[in-house]
Protein backbone atom coordinates (compact mmCIF):
# COMPACT_ATOMS: atom_id res chain seq x y z
CA UNK A 1 0.00 0.00 0.00
CA UNK A 2 2.90 2.37 0.74
CA UNK A 3 4.48 1.68 -2.67
CA UNK A 4 1.13 2.10 -4.40
CA UNK A 5 0.51 5.42 -2.68
CA UNK A 6 3.96 6.61 -3.74
CA UNK A 7 3.48 5.52 -7.36
CA UNK A 8 5.97 2.64 -7.29
CA UNK A 9 3.27 0.00 -7.84
CA UNK A 10 -0.41 -0.08 -8.76
CA UNK A 11 -3.47 -2.19 -8.08
CA UNK A 12 -3.83 -2.91 -11.79
CA UNK A 13 -0.73 -5.10 -11.86
CA UNK A 14 -0.97 -8.78 -12.81
CA UNK A 15 1.17 -10.98 -10.61
CA UNK A 16 2.53 -14.48 -11.07
CA UNK A 17 1.25 -16.87 -8.41
CA UNK A 18 2.96 -20.24 -8.04
CA UNK A 19 0.28 -22.72 -6.96
CA UNK A 20 2.50 -25.68 -6.03
CA UNK A 21 2.54 -26.86 -2.40
CA UNK A 22 5.05 -28.99 -0.53
CA UNK A 23 3.65 -30.77 2.49
CA UNK A 24 0.63 -29.08 4.05
CA UNK A 25 1.41 -25.43 3.53
CA UNK A 26 4.80 -24.65 1.95
CA UNK A 27 4.47 -22.90 -1.44
CA UNK A 28 6.89 -23.94 -4.19
CA UNK A 29 7.68 -22.58 -7.64
CA UNK A 30 5.47 -24.84 -9.76
CA UNK A 31 2.07 -24.38 -11.42
CA UNK A 32 2.22 -20.66 -12.26
CA UNK A 33 -0.98 -18.70 -12.86
CA UNK A 34 -1.67 -14.99 -13.29
CA UNK A 35 -3.87 -12.98 -10.91
CA UNK A 36 -4.67 -9.31 -10.42
CA UNK A 37 -3.03 -7.73 -7.38
CA UNK A 38 -6.34 -7.03 -5.54
CA UNK A 39 -7.21 -10.73 -5.82
CA UNK A 40 -3.79 -11.77 -4.55
CA UNK A 41 -3.97 -9.32 -1.64
CA UNK A 42 -7.46 -10.45 -0.65
CA UNK A 43 -6.56 -14.13 -0.71
CA UNK A 44 -3.46 -13.39 1.37
CA UNK A 45 -5.19 -11.26 3.99
CA UNK A 46 -8.60 -12.96 4.20
CA UNK A 47 -7.75 -16.56 3.38
CA UNK A 48 -4.15 -16.66 4.72
CA UNK A 49 -3.10 -18.13 1.39
CA UNK A 50 0.64 -18.85 1.56
CA UNK A 51 1.10 -18.96 -2.21
CA UNK A 52 -0.35 -15.46 -2.54
CA UNK A 53 1.79 -14.31 0.37
CA UNK A 54 4.85 -15.59 -1.51
CA UNK A 55 3.72 -13.72 -4.62
CA UNK A 56 3.54 -10.44 -2.67
CA UNK A 57 6.91 -11.13 -1.05
CA UNK A 58 8.47 -11.81 -4.45
CA UNK A 59 6.92 -8.68 -5.98
CA UNK A 60 8.12 -6.28 -3.28
CA UNK A 61 11.12 -8.14 -1.85
CA UNK A 62 11.56 -9.59 1.62
CA UNK A 63 14.48 -7.26 2.30
CA UNK A 64 12.34 -4.25 1.37
CA UNK A 65 9.49 -5.45 3.59
CA UNK A 66 11.92 -5.95 6.48
CA UNK A 67 13.41 -2.50 5.87
CA UNK A 68 9.92 -0.97 5.98
CA UNK A 69 9.28 -2.64 9.34
CA UNK A 70 12.60 -1.36 10.67
CA UNK A 71 11.94 2.17 9.44
CA UNK A 72 8.57 2.15 11.20
CA UNK A 73 10.21 1.16 14.48
CA UNK A 74 9.01 -2.44 14.42
CA UNK A 75 12.17 -3.67 16.12
CA UNK A 76 11.15 -7.32 16.55
CA UNK A 77 9.61 -8.03 13.15
CA UNK A 78 11.41 -9.92 10.40
CA UNK A 79 10.62 -12.21 7.48
CA UNK A 80 13.33 -14.87 7.31
CA UNK A 81 11.77 -17.89 5.64
CA UNK A 82 8.90 -18.39 3.18
CA UNK A 83 5.62 -18.21 5.10
CA UNK A 84 4.19 -21.72 5.36
CA UNK A 85 7.55 -23.49 5.16
CA UNK A 86 8.66 -23.31 8.79
CA UNK A 87 12.19 -22.55 9.96
CA UNK A 88 14.56 -22.43 11.65
CA UNK A 89 15.04 -19.57 12.22
CA UNK A 90 11.44 -18.42 12.66
CA UNK A 91 9.76 -15.36 11.22
CA UNK A 92 8.78 -12.92 13.95
CA UNK A 93 6.18 -10.29 14.79
CA UNK A 94 5.23 -8.95 18.23
CA UNK A 95 1.96 -7.40 19.38
CA UNK A 96 3.84 -4.20 20.17
CA UNK A 97 5.14 -4.04 16.60
CA UNK A 98 1.64 -4.70 15.29
CA UNK A 99 0.47 -1.71 17.29
CA UNK A 100 3.27 0.41 15.83
CA UNK A 101 2.15 -0.55 12.33
CA UNK A 102 -1.53 0.19 12.87
CA UNK A 103 -0.82 3.47 14.63
CA UNK A 104 1.41 4.55 11.71
CA UNK A 105 -1.38 3.72 9.25
CA UNK A 106 -3.94 5.62 11.35
CA UNK A 107 -1.60 8.61 11.41
CA UNK A 108 -1.34 8.80 7.62
CA UNK A 109 1.61 6.55 6.69
CA UNK A 110 -0.27 5.08 3.71
CA UNK A 111 -1.71 8.36 2.45
CA UNK A 112 -4.67 7.70 0.16
CA UNK A 113 -4.33 3.91 0.46
CA UNK A 114 -5.33 3.71 4.12
CA UNK A 115 -8.89 2.55 3.47
CA UNK A 116 -7.73 -0.01 0.89
CA UNK A 117 -5.33 -1.39 3.50
CA UNK A 118 -8.32 -2.00 5.78
CA UNK A 119 -10.64 -3.21 3.03
CA UNK A 120 -8.45 -6.15 1.97
CA UNK A 121 -8.74 -7.66 5.46
CA UNK A 122 -11.66 -9.23 7.29
CA UNK A 123 -14.04 -6.46 8.35
CA UNK A 124 -17.08 -7.94 10.12
CA UNK A 125 -17.70 -6.26 13.49
CA UNK A 126 -20.22 -8.72 15.00
CA UNK A 127 -18.32 -11.61 13.40
CA UNK A 128 -15.02 -10.83 15.13
CA UNK A 129 -13.85 -13.54 17.53
CA UNK A 130 -16.06 -16.18 15.86
CA UNK A 131 -19.13 -13.96 16.40
CA UNK A 132 -18.22 -13.29 20.03
CA UNK A 133 -17.90 -9.52 19.61
CA UNK A 134 -21.51 -9.22 18.44
CA UNK A 135 -22.60 -11.05 21.59
CA UNK A 136 -20.53 -8.70 23.76
CA UNK A 137 -22.09 -5.61 22.15
CA UNK A 138 -25.56 -7.07 22.70
CA UNK A 139 -24.77 -7.89 26.34
CA UNK A 140 -23.31 -4.50 27.18
CA UNK A 141 -26.04 -2.62 25.32
CA UNK A 142 -28.79 -4.54 27.10
CA UNK A 143 -27.12 -3.94 30.47
CA UNK A 144 -27.35 -0.19 29.79
CA UNK A 145 -31.00 -0.46 28.77
CA UNK A 146 -30.38 0.38 25.11
CA UNK A 147 -32.95 -0.72 22.58
CA UNK A 148 -32.15 -3.24 19.86
CA UNK A 149 -32.41 -0.41 17.32
CA UNK A 150 -29.71 1.65 19.05
CA UNK A 151 -27.49 -1.41 19.42
CA UNK A 152 -27.89 -2.17 15.71
CA UNK A 153 -26.96 1.43 14.85
CA UNK A 154 -23.88 1.15 17.07
CA UNK A 155 -22.76 -2.01 15.25
CA UNK A 156 -23.34 -0.39 11.86
CA UNK A 157 -21.14 2.58 12.77
CA UNK A 158 -18.29 0.55 14.26
CA UNK A 159 -15.47 -0.43 11.91
CA UNK A 160 -12.83 -3.15 12.13
CA UNK A 161 -10.03 -4.68 10.09
CA UNK A 162 -8.18 -7.75 11.31
CA UNK A 163 -5.91 -10.61 10.37
CA UNK A 164 -5.39 -13.89 12.15
CA UNK A 165 -2.90 -16.65 11.55
CA UNK A 166 -1.68 -19.97 12.86
CA UNK A 167 1.29 -22.28 12.54
CA UNK A 168 2.19 -25.81 13.54
CA UNK A 169 5.95 -26.25 13.70
CA UNK A 170 8.49 -28.78 14.94
CA UNK A 171 8.50 -32.48 15.74
CA UNK A 172 6.40 -33.02 17.76
CA UNK A 173 4.34 -30.07 16.57
CA UNK A 174 4.09 -26.91 18.63
CA UNK A 175 1.34 -24.45 17.77
CA UNK A 176 1.38 -20.68 17.34
CA UNK A 177 -1.78 -18.62 16.89
CA UNK A 178 -2.33 -14.88 16.70
CA UNK A 179 -4.76 -12.17 15.64
CA UNK A 180 -4.23 -8.43 15.28
CA UNK A 181 -7.10 -5.96 14.86
CA UNK A 182 -7.80 -2.29 14.26
CA UNK A 183 -11.12 -1.01 15.61
CA UNK A 184 -12.91 2.31 15.17
CA UNK A 185 -15.53 2.50 17.93
CA UNK A 186 -18.40 5.03 17.74
CA UNK A 187 -18.31 7.16 20.88
CA UNK A 188 -20.73 10.09 21.20
CA UNK A 189 -19.91 13.46 22.74
CA UNK A 190 -22.82 15.82 23.23
CA UNK A 191 -24.80 13.80 20.72
CA UNK A 192 -22.03 14.14 18.11
CA UNK A 193 -20.26 11.09 16.71
CA UNK A 194 -16.64 11.16 17.94
CA UNK A 195 -15.13 7.75 17.13
CA UNK A 196 -11.97 6.51 18.81
CA UNK A 197 -9.47 4.09 17.27
CA UNK A 198 -7.83 1.14 19.00
CA UNK A 199 -5.37 -1.63 18.24
CA UNK A 200 -6.03 -5.02 19.77
CA UNK A 201 -4.15 -8.30 19.55
CA UNK A 202 -3.56 -11.67 21.14
CA UNK A 203 -1.12 -14.54 20.61
CA UNK A 204 -0.68 -18.11 21.77
CA UNK A 205 2.96 -19.19 21.69
CA UNK A 206 4.38 -22.70 21.56
CA UNK A 207 1.32 -24.64 22.70
CA UNK A 208 1.48 -28.42 22.67
CA UNK A 209 -2.09 -29.05 21.50
CA UNK A 210 -4.18 -27.60 18.69
CA UNK A 211 -7.52 -28.91 20.00
CA UNK A 212 -8.95 -25.86 21.75
CA UNK A 213 -6.58 -23.04 20.78
CA UNK A 214 -8.87 -21.50 18.17
CA UNK A 215 -11.93 -21.16 20.39
CA UNK A 216 -9.87 -19.84 23.32
CA UNK A 217 -8.19 -17.24 21.12
CA UNK A 218 -11.47 -16.18 19.49
CA UNK A 219 -13.16 -15.58 22.83
CA UNK A 220 -10.17 -13.79 24.35
CA UNK A 221 -9.63 -11.54 21.32
CA UNK A 222 -13.21 -10.28 21.54
CA UNK A 223 -13.15 -9.93 25.32
CA UNK A 224 -10.15 -7.60 25.02
CA UNK A 225 -12.50 -5.01 23.52
CA UNK A 226 -15.29 -5.34 26.11
CA UNK A 227 -14.21 -2.38 28.26
CA UNK A 228 -13.95 -0.09 25.24
CA UNK A 229 -17.33 -1.30 23.93
CA UNK A 230 -18.94 -0.65 27.33
CA UNK A 231 -17.41 2.84 27.55
CA UNK A 232 -18.64 3.72 24.07
CA UNK A 233 -22.15 2.37 24.64
CA UNK A 234 -22.38 4.37 27.85
CA UNK A 235 -22.17 7.52 25.72
CA UNK A 236 -25.20 6.25 23.81
CA UNK A 237 -27.26 5.50 26.91
CA UNK A 238 -29.30 8.71 26.78
CA UNK A 239 -29.71 8.74 22.99
CA UNK A 240 -33.12 7.96 21.47
CA UNK A 241 -33.23 4.91 19.23
CA UNK A 242 -34.04 7.19 16.30
CA UNK A 243 -30.65 8.98 16.51
CA UNK A 244 -29.27 7.45 13.31
CA UNK A 245 -32.63 7.04 11.56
Amino acid sequence: MRDIDQGNANLGEILTVWTGISGNSCPIYTGPISEAMPTVLSKMMVGSDNNRTMAIRDRFGASNINATATNLGMANTQIIHTVGCGGPPPNSLTLTDGGVLHEAVANGYLGGMRQTFYDIMLNSVPGYGANRLGVIIDQEGAALGLSSFVIADFKALMEMAYKGGSYGYGNPLDYYWSVLAWAKIPFLSGGVLTPKEFVSGIFIHDNSTDTTIGSVMDEASAELLRDEIRAALQTWADVDDQWVD
